[in-house]
């Protein structure tokens, strides 16, 4: 299928990780695989799968999917592969091509729009609008979710999974000095990265003409073990070449305990409240156009 190209600004942010992509990125060896199940139990974040997984649950049978910032594109050919209708919106022609790669490959038919959501615009129209661990990367996330707003149905949902929370007790500046000097700490590969806390994330929400349905408690925090892996896998995929130590055996084993004690306290109504209100954990929201 061919790949839809807009015309569309980029800031200074995003020329960056667009480049970065463009050089760095490889497409993913998929000849081996025989079949997409295959490929899918490749996914390699499984933090991040488990919450996909439980989301998709949620949706109608048959859904038109709009799948925001779909990186190398595991959302979306999951998705597509569960019987919905996926569209793409990635600014990165090369994370485009290697999502419509994978979709010729597994015969899944997925629209692809290589555009920014503050850019886009259509004329369909789509049940669900979702950003999987993206809406971060956005320079104008109220231009994002306006765009989002007017290609929702009436009663259409938004989607805010696995995204990153900034904690109470950091500052912005904070989260902005550690991204210039030890970029590792915080997770940022350089893809033009925002911080928000719990309550920012609700009033971009509300401000943008939705109403929220669901704060839901992410799956992984039910599974430890998954988070953990992907601790490893992060302090892995950030010390290759680096000699820099994102994550000492000790600190793993700390997070760990952390991960179980956590396991149990997002059980309680209570502690999950002040839990959220401190921007300590993350969560899924669920939000309905008005």
């Amino acid at each position: 299928m061919a790949i839809i190209r807009h015309e569309f600004e980029k800031s200074e942010g995003l020329h960056k990780e667009m480049h970065l992509h463009d050089t760095v990125e490889k497409p993913p060896e998929i000849d081996h695989f025989s079949n997409i199940e295959e490929f899918l139990a490749s996914w390699s974040h499984k933090m991040h799968r488990s919450e996909l997984e439980s989301v998709c649950d949620l949706f109608k049978p048959s859904s038109h999917i709009l799948d925001i910032g779909a990186g190398m594109g595991n959302t979306s050919l999951y998705f597509a592969s569960r019987g919905h209708t996926v569209t793409v919106v990635e600014p990165s022609y090369s994370l485009c091509t290697a999502i419509d790669r994978l979709a010729t490959r597994f015969n899944l038919a997925i629209t692809v729009h290589q555009c920014s959501m503050e850019q886009f615009t259509s004329e369909e129209t789509f049940d669900i609008c979702l950003f999987n661990a993206s809406f971060h990367h956005c320079d104008e996330p109220f231009k994002a979710l306006q765009n989002c707003n007017s290609v929702l149905r009436p009663g259409g949902l938004l989607y805010l999974v696995n995204e990153q929370v900034l904690k109470f007790y950091r500052s912005k500046k904070w989260y902005e000095k550690v991204r210039e000097t030890s970029p590792e700490k915080v997770c940022d590969y350089g893809g033009n990265e925002h911080m928000y806390r719990i309550h920012e994330y609700r009033s971009m929400i509300r401000k943008t003409g939705f109403r929220v349905v669901n704060e839901k408690v992410p799956e992984y925090y039910f599974h430890p073990k998954n988070m953990i892996t992907t601790s490893i896998q992060i302090n892995d995929d950030f010390t290759k070449g680096t000699g820099k130590e994102v994550y000492s055996d000790l600190n793993i084993l700390i997070r760990f305990i952390f991960y179980m004690t956590l396991k149990r306290l997002v059980t309680i109504p209570m502690t999950c409240f002040f839990l959220k209100k401190l921007s300590l954990i993350g969560i899924t929201f669920i939000a309905e156009k008005k």
